[in-house]
Formats: C-alpha cells, sequence, structure tokens
C-alpha cells in the first residue's frame, strides 16, 4: 500500500470494509500507518474472512499485519483456513488484531476486535508492544476464539503473545486486559 492505506483494505482514514480471501498466494505489505490487511491509517480492520490459501500480511509502521491500522481495532477476523503469517510493526501493531500508535503519542492503539480461527496454519508476531494475537499498543486483546488450527504466536515487548498490548511505562493506557479468550482445540504455541 502507499503511505497511510493497508496493503488490501482502507485507504487513509479507511476501515477496511469486507475483505475474503478464499485462496491463492497474497502478499500484503502495509504502508507507512497501514496494516497488511486491514485498515489505513487510524482505521479499523473491518471485516476479514481468509478461507484458504498462502497469505503474508505485513503492517506498515504502527500497522497490524491484519487488522488495524495505525491506532485502528482489529475488527472481525476469521480464518477457517489456509497458511497466514501476520506481522505487525512498531510502535505496538499486533500481527493479529489492533494497530499501534506513533512514537511521541500518548494513549493506545487499537484492541484485538473479534478473531475468530478454526483452522489453518497461523503464524502471528507483534511488534514492538504488540500482541502476536489481540492488542495493540497499550489495549485489550478484544474476544479471541480458537477452536482449531496450528497456531504460533509471539508478542512484542511487555505483550502477550495472544491477549493484550503492551506499553511503556507513564502513557496512558486505555486497558492492557487479556479481554475474553476462548481456546476449545488445536495445536497453540503463545510465547510473551
Amino acid at each position: 500500500g502507499g503511505d497511510y492505506c493497508a496493503g488490501i483494505g482502507g485507504g487513509r482514514g479507511g476501515d477496511g470494509g469486507t475483505i475474503t480471501i478464499e485462496g491463492g498466494t497474497i502478499n500484503a505489505q502495509g504502508g507507512y500507518s497501514g496494516a497488511g490487511i486491514g485498515g489505513g491509517d487510524g482505521g479499523d480492520g473491518g471485516t476479514i474472512t481468509i478461507e484458504g490459501g498462502t497469505i503474508n500480511a505485513q503492517g506498515g509502521k504502527y500497522g497490524a499485519g491484519i487488522g488495524g491500522g495505525k491506532g485502528g481495532n482489529g475488527g472481525t477476523i476469521t480464518i477457517n483456513g489456509g497458511t497466514v503469517e501476520a506481522v505487525g510493526r512498531d510502535r505496538g501493531g499486533a500481527g493479529i488484531g489492533g494497530g499501534g500508535i506513533d512514537y511521541g503519542s500518548t494513549g493506545s492503539g487499537g484492541n484485538g476486535g473479534k478473531i475468530i480461527i478454526t483452522n489453518g496454519k497461523v503464524t502471528a508476531v507483534g511488534g514492538y508492544w504488540g500482541a502476536g494475537i489481540g492488542g495493540g499498543y497499550g489495549n485489550n486483546g478484544g474476544t479471541i476464539h480458537i477452536s482449531g488450527g496450528e497456531i504460533s504466536v509471539t508478542g512484542g515487548a511487555t505483550a502477550a503473545g495472544i491477549g493484550g498490548g503492551g506499553a511503556s511505562s507513564g502513557d496512558n493506557m486505555v486497558d492492557l486486559s487479556g479481554g475474553d479468550i476462548t481456546i476449545s482445540g488445536g495445536k497453540v504455541v503463545a510465547t510473551g
């Protein structure tokens, strides 16, 4: 994506809209402040459904790999299959979930939104202060339900692998809680 835009999804200030990926090989790189797949700068992730394919989603600076652009919530993200790699960027973009926030700002990035994973092979890495799956900088994990698949997640500094984002001391965080997390199946490896 161009500056302030998602690789796939919203332009500057725009939510991701409705994005459905059913197959193929997808490489999505967010521009400055945009998600790889999801919101542009300031935009939420929208409604993102992945049914299959091979997906590599890299957030731009402050963006989630899949989910919110800078400051944006994750939206509703459903993964039912495929091989998905999602990498958030500094400061505080989640691998899958909320966007981060720029340096020099206080407050928080986006929450995780609603994330449902039923199947597939999913690798998610948060940017510095971003959760692997869940909240961006200084915000909660949202609602996360995992019922199947092979999931490997790594959170950034002070952030959960699955759950809340991290933050530096002194910032005015909204909510660093894990949110509502349910894991009922699959193989999950989560590292904070």
